[in-house]
């Protein structure tokens, strides 16, 4: 466990804009005892750190400048005592800073958010508390409003523009703002990042805003930038499929066997864009898909969905039980179907993304 104390000077230091000097806390869990370590490396030499003396002068022990020095509960408590004036942040809020990460991490989600809003009793200029203030409420107490205005109060230098759009990116996750979300996307592929999956959320984001069109514009950007990426031909053939661009998507289908054979996914998608107008056909593709991969999700939802219309139940099951929180909505709603066939009540929880897309 660490903690970094800092303070501004050491108590008593009347220049009129002290330096920010920084105490570096580790706890040994199986003693259970702390442990200080000070900045001492600069200019590629050891130095004596400034608040060296000033421990000295208060019978409190030293580190050496390449190592650390054990402190007793006594001596932690009365340093901590001394220095409380000058520090930019209690010892008590950095304790409640770790006690709310800790509950967050145990999914205790209540106590969490008491625990940060204790956090930000103590410490409410403190950026560290204020940014875990913000993450709380996305993700614990899933406020998209109270997270909003927490972000907008952060201090402008806080966080850089990537870290920035991650959390507008989660607050219009909460509201459903497929819109604003790929807003977000595009701003990164904009600013310089072309990786692939930037292209293919971005096209998926904007298939949940229904706009399909952009959706197919957005993943033929990412196949400019990236020629013969399988993963975003595919996501361009469920586009053309969704735009009822059948014929075309077919095509680029049998193409994309010719050049691989047993890519599992391929033959799954060869089945499903035939699914309504040949189910013979959709089904031996399906077949096809499961022999290169037997857990391949399109494939066995496909399957799966033919064999509840045919009345397998048992089959269907099997095949659709292991993807209905996939986030895929035709698997989601067959195993709403399904279930309440078998007198089974599924309910849906606040997690499931109702997306339109493939696993």
């Amino acid at each position: 466990m660490f903690r970094r104390l800092q303070t501004r000077g050491l108590p008593g230091d009347t220049r009129p804009d002290p330096s920010l000097l920084f105490w570096d806390l580790r706890l040994d869990d199986d003693l259970g005892t702390w442990s200080l370590e000070l900045q001492a490396w600069a200019s590629g030499a050891w130095r004596t750190p400034e608040q060296a003396d000033w421990l000295r002068a208060h019978g409190l022990p030293v580190p050496p400048p390449d190592g650390s020095v054990a402190l007793s509960a006594a001596d932690l408590d009365r340093m901590m005592a001394l220095l409380a004036p000058v520090s930019t942040v209690s010892w008590a809020a950095m304790e409640a800073h770790a006690e709310a990460v800790r509950l967050q991490q145990h999914g205790q989600a209540a106590e969490a958010l008491e625990a940060v809003q204790k956090l930000m009793g103590l410490a409410p200029a403190w950026p560290d508390a204020r940014l875990l203030h913000v993450t709380m409420l996305i993700q614990q107490a899933r406020d998209a409003d109270a997270a909003e205005v927490a972000l907008a109060d952060l201090p402008a230098d806080l966080l850089g523009p990537a870290q920035l759009r991650t959390l507008r990116q989660s607050i219009a996750l909460l509201r459903d703002d497929w819109p604003a979300y790929a807003a977000e996307v595009r701003a990164t592929i904009d600013e310089g990042d072309t990786s692939w999956w930037h292209f293919e959320v971005l096209g998926l984001s904007l298939w949940a805003a229904e706009d399909l069109s952009g959706a197919l514009g957005a993943l033929n950007e990412g196949l400019a930038h990236h020629p013969d990426h399988r993963d975003l031909e595919l996501r361009r053939v469920e586009v053309l499929d969704a735009l009822g661009r059948v014929s075309e998507a077919i095509t680029e289908l049998d193409r994309l066997l010719g050049t691989d054979p047993s890519h599992a996914k391929t033959w799954a998608l060869r089945g499903w864009v035939v699914r309504k107008t040949a189910p013979t056909e959709a089904a031996e593709r399906y077949e096809q898909a499961l022999v290169h991969n037997p857990e391949e999700p399109v494939a066995r939802v496909g399957r799966g969905l033919q064999r509840l219309e045919q009345g397998d139940v048992h089959g269907a099951r099997a095949d659709l039980e292991p993807f209905a929180r996939c986030g895929w909505a035709a698997a989601w709603d067959a195993w709403c179907l399904f279930s309440a066939g078998q007198g089974e009540h599924p309910v849906m929880d606040d997690s499931h993304d109702h997306d339109h897309n493939h696993p």
